[in-house]
């Protein structure tokens, strides 16, 4: 006997959010995509089964929508497609009727509207649903320091400077506002060598040779250099002995100022132009954005990837400047400025976790060298690992990004 069917009506553009984002059971997408159409919409005949499948495909895709308005989208489609009855909320509240990942407190609020209001039909039910769920997105919480989830998404999601983008960098700043940027200095510093000496010779394994990094070690500016130099062999000194150098190189390198060619590590027309010093400001800019943007940042440290601690640099950056306005201890810091859903993949060890590892080395430490942050040793005799330290952000953080959550482009949240 043949399973009931059902025919359901989308429009090309549907169809193609469904073959994006959701998850089909075998067979659904092949009709979809040769699916007849008529009149601007498609015709699609599906069993009971198969219906319900793409239906709770659809939920779990909201969450993997790019934008706004691909997630209202698919919602919009759940209301139609859904064969799903209203729920019947008479009895008491039922957790399980929810999905697992959304708060108790949406949850209950949902079975009050349902079980409170009269609805003629299911889209008017879950059009009630959306706007419950739309209140709570624009709802500030105090695990995003006082963002909703939707200025939360914008921030992370709208990019760096870009027409749109919340997070704004000056590009202008004078030099001697950078006068604590170590990064900025020994950028100019390996790029002014460079350019005097025409290139320098790379090693077998593409690194700066041992002229050129000897230069550095007396040109370039920072205790983490200074360290380095105590615990390395003054006669063989190579460039990865010297890690801050190393970097250094590694981003200038991402940041397309510098370039391997022939066997020598010469200034690109780019790098050339920021020899200028008027243009302090904006190779500030540009150096800070290619940390954030074109290198893998745990490539400064061990631990694992944790990939979600780069996506999420620009609500990290909010963190701090809402944590770190005062001076703060590194625990607390730590603590604070990671997003929820990062924050719980962070492994746990006997005695450190990995969250203030990676806080203090892909965060800290970074920004202090950029001069957006200073680091306060308590107990410098201390061990690595037993040093109480606070930080604190440095006027130049202020000056140098801006949170423009007044942008038109992220005004609808």
């Amino acid at each position: 006997m043949n399973s009931p069917t059902v025919t359901i009506t989308i429009t090309p553009e549907e169809r193609d959010i469904i073959l994006n984002y959701a998850e089909l059971p075998k067979g659904v997408a092949a009709r979809l995509r040769f699916a007849i159409q008529g009149d601007a919409e498609l015709e699609v005949r599906l069993s009971e089964q198969e219906q319900l499948a793409l239906a709770q495909s659809l939920y779990s895709a909201i969450d993997s929508a790019p934008d706004s308005d691909t997630a209202f989208a698919i919602s919009h489609l759940i209301s139609r497609v859904a064969p799903l009855e209203i729920p019947d909320m008479s009895g008491e509240f039922d957790r399980s009727l929810f999905p697992p990942d959304m708060p108790d407190e949406i949850c209950r609020e949902i079975y009050e509207r349902l079980h409170t209001g009269e609805f003629e039909s299911l889209e008017d039910a879950f059009e009630a649903v959306e706007d419950i769920i739309y209140k709570h997105n624009a709802a500030p919480l105090d695990a995003y320091h006082g963002l909703s989830t939707e200025a939360a998404y914008h921030l992370v999601g709208n990019g760096w400077n870009e027409p749109g983008a919340i997070i704004q960098l000056r590009d202008n700043l004078p030099l001697e506002e950078l006068a604590e940027s170590h990064y900025y200095h020994n950028a100019m510093a390996l790029m002014r060598a460079l350019d005097e000496e025409g290139g320098a010779k790379a090693t077998a394994r593409k690194n700066l040779n041992r002229s050129m990094v000897e230069r550095m070690t007396r040109e370039m500016r920072g205790e983490r250099i200074a360290e380095s130099l105590t615990v390395c062999n003054p006669k063989n000194r190579n460039e990865t002995d010297i890690w801050p150098i190393h970097f250094v190189r590694v981003l200038l390198e991402a940041a397309k100022l510098i370039r391997l060619y022939k066997g020598k590590f010469q200034l690109t027309k780019l790098g050339r132009q920021f020899l200028d010093p008027a243009r302090a400001g904006a190779l500030q800019a540009h150096l800070f954005t290619a940390f954030v943007r074109s290198i893998n940042i745990a490539y400064l440290d061990r631990a694992p990837e944790y990939a979600g601690v780069q996506a999420t640099y620009p609500f990290i950056l909010f963190a701090v400047r809402q944590i770190a306005a005062e001076e703060v201890g590194m625990e607390e810091f730590a603590q604070k400025i990671f997003l929820p859903a990062v924050e719980e993949e962070f492994e746990e060890h006997e005695y450190f976790s990995d969250r203030d590892f990676v806080a203090r080395i892909r965060v800290a430490e970074p920004l202090a060298d950029f001069g957006l942050l200073t680091i306060k040793t308590i107990n410098p005799e201390a061990r690595y690992f037993d040093r109480e330290e606070t930080v604190r952000i440095t006027p130049l953080f202020d000056r140098m990004i801006r949170f423009d959550f007044e942008n038109a482009a992220a005004a609808d949240y």
